[in-house]
């Protein structure tokens, strides 16, 4: 019975890679063959990153005697790896899979089911994992030596590291159930898309810093893996042939991977059939509050662009990258103020001392063309769809309408440009006339782009769509508002910077005037907005 149902697993695995998830409509032969290499592709490249990564130390650490070192950092990213894709698999494979009731009325043991979808997730993490704990291994064969005995050893502490991934994967899934029990299956999806995204800034911009740390000081870090991190302490020493530490460690993995076993095996009825999301409320007698028209709308608008995964990661790009050059600038301010003091050209006149003029213009620019990669309103209108008459229909102004679809635009875009531009005044030493303007120039740019782009949905959204893909990223709204606010910085730029450089003093015009230009076009877009929307038809 085992056998046959990681059978049907991995037939629904297959069937899924045959199948658009999209469209539900079937690959056709060639597009599953590119699919598959795609998803190969992919594959590799991650191995090959790794290989790079523990090329650059893999010979020296080991040559030093920190090989148990190599192999605990090689460990924590490996972990990394399998808890992100581990605690996805789980959750659809363990917890939430459409056939629960089929299996459960069959005469088949729930133990038997219970340990064919954990085994199914095992081999998931196994392949997950491969591309960052092979890498290291073949690595340290080759600069430490080939030996038959420690492979076979390095090979059994992987296993026992996959195991140990999967007891924590079934805690992290079951976590997500229950966020998709209380909030619905989007939350999911935008978990994973925010998890996703972290990790992968994380590897990005972090793996060259940590790397110079651990080869700086090798007997630092092997205290600290020691002293908060001890699995992957005993994982990297048992690697290297220690006994006693590659004892504990599997003791320690198959103590953890039982314990879940038995925790699942005998709550797993009750975890798969739970539908928490019906769970009767007890009434509590309260006072209810009256909310406004707006407020109501704008939470309405708030929590669709929260919970839709698609609308979500396509616009929150630009507001992710705002809010790093905020960070950054507070990171690395002596860094940016040295830059600031060689740039020639444009410093020092009353009432704005020692600091350079047109590098504020610059910055000022690059903040709003940053984040004017997130134009959240630009679909605003045209996800409503076939259901636009609601709104329409509704005996709300239109003046209130647009600004609650306005208002998840303002408070992402604006609130973090905003904040970014008042760090990098902070970090780069700036007067206090410029960091009280630049923070509000930024955001008035982010108004500029809202309104921009909620003024051509009012006058031309696209309403028949099937899926929301077409009204997300297949709307000409979105490019249009993008390439209008960059053209329109362009030609600011273009004029503000050079006048800056030969007159320093036109940094008191240029920037209250940016800021005027921006908040009265911002104004005139939200009229016409407002008269779009009025013209609409049900």
């Amino acid at each position: 019975m085992l056998k046959i149902l990681l059978k049907k697993q991995f037939a629904e695995f297959l069937a899924g890679l045959s199948r658009n998830r999209r469209s539900g409509k079937q690959r056709t032969g060639g597009g599953l063959v590119l699919y598959i290499l795609l998803l190969v592709f992919i594959g590799i490249s991650l191995a090959a990153s790794f290989t790079a990564m523990f090329f650059m130390f893999a010979k020296p650490m080991i040559d030093a005697g920190f090989g148990y070192v190599y192999f605990a950092f090689s460990g924590v990213l490996t972990a990394m790896i399998g808890l992100i894709g581990g605690m996805f698999v789980t959750y659809g494979v363990i917890y939430c899979p459409k056939d629960n009731e089929a299996l459960l009325a069959m005469p088949i043991p729930p133990s038997t089911i219970l340990l064919a979808r954990m085994l199914f997730a095992w081999i998931q993490i196994l392949l997950y994992t491969s591309t960052s704990a092979l890498p290291a291994i073949v690595l340290a064969q080759i600069f430490g030596g080939f030996s038959i005995g420690l492979l076979l050893l390095q090979l059994l502490m992987y296993l026992l590291m996959t195991l140990f991934l999967l007891a924590i994967s079934c805690g992290l899934g079951w976590l997500l159930a229950v966020i998709a029990a209380k909030t619905g299956k989007k939350a999911v999806t935008v978990v994973s898309i925010i998890v996703s995204l972290g990790a992968y800034f994380f590897f990005y911009f972090g793996r060259r810093r940590i790397t110079e740390m651990v080869m700086s000081d090798p007997a630092g870090a092997g205290n600290f893996f020691k002293k908060w991190l001890w699995p992957f302490y005993a994982y990297g020493c048992g690697s290297m042939g220690k006994g006693i530490e590659a004892a504990l460690f599997g003791v320690l993995a198959a103590a953890l991977f039982a314990l879940t076993v038995w925790l699942l095996s005998r709550s797993f009825i009750s975890l798969i059939t739970a539908k928490k999301s019906r769970k009767a409320k007890k009434y509590v007698e309260k006072t209810a509050r009256a909310n406004s028209a707006y407020g109501a709308l704008a939470r309405l608008e708030l929590r669709r662009f929260l919970t839709d995964p698609l609308y979500l990661m396509n616009s929150i790009f630009g507001v992710i990258f705002v809010i790093a050059g905020g960070v950054a600038a507070l990171i690395y301010s002596p860094s940016l103020r040295a830059v600031v003091a060689a740039i020639k050209g444009g410093e020092g006149f009353a009432p704005v001392p020692k600091y350079n003029t047109y590098f504020i213009v610059v910055v000022t620019f690059v903040l709003g063309l940053v984040s004017s990669m997130s134009v959240i309103s630009s679909s605003a209108v045209s996800l409503e769809g076939n259901r636009i008459w609601i709104p329409l229909t509704s005996p709300v102004p239109a003046k209130q309408v647009m600004l609650a679809k306005l208002t998840p635009h303002m408070l992402f875009s604006g609130v973090s440009g905003a904040l970014a531009a008042l760090c990098v005044c902070l970090a780069g030493g700036a007067d206090l006339f410029t960091t009280l303007l630049v923070p509000l120039t930024v955001p008035a740019f982010a108004a500029l782009t809202g309104t921009f782009g909620l003024c051509l949905e009012a006058h031309r959204p696209k309403l028949n769509w099937i899926d929301e893909t077409a009204a997300i990223k297949n709307n000409l709204n979105v490019l249009f508002t993008m390439l209008g606010a960059w053209l329109l910085l362009a030609v600011l730029a273009g004029v503000s910077i050079p006048l800056c450089v030969f007159f320093p003093w036109s940094i008191l015009i240029v920037l209250p005037f940016s800021f005027l230009l921006f908040a009265g076009l911002a104004y005139l877009f939200f009229r016409l907005a407002v008269n779009g929307w009025e013209k609409l038809e049900a």
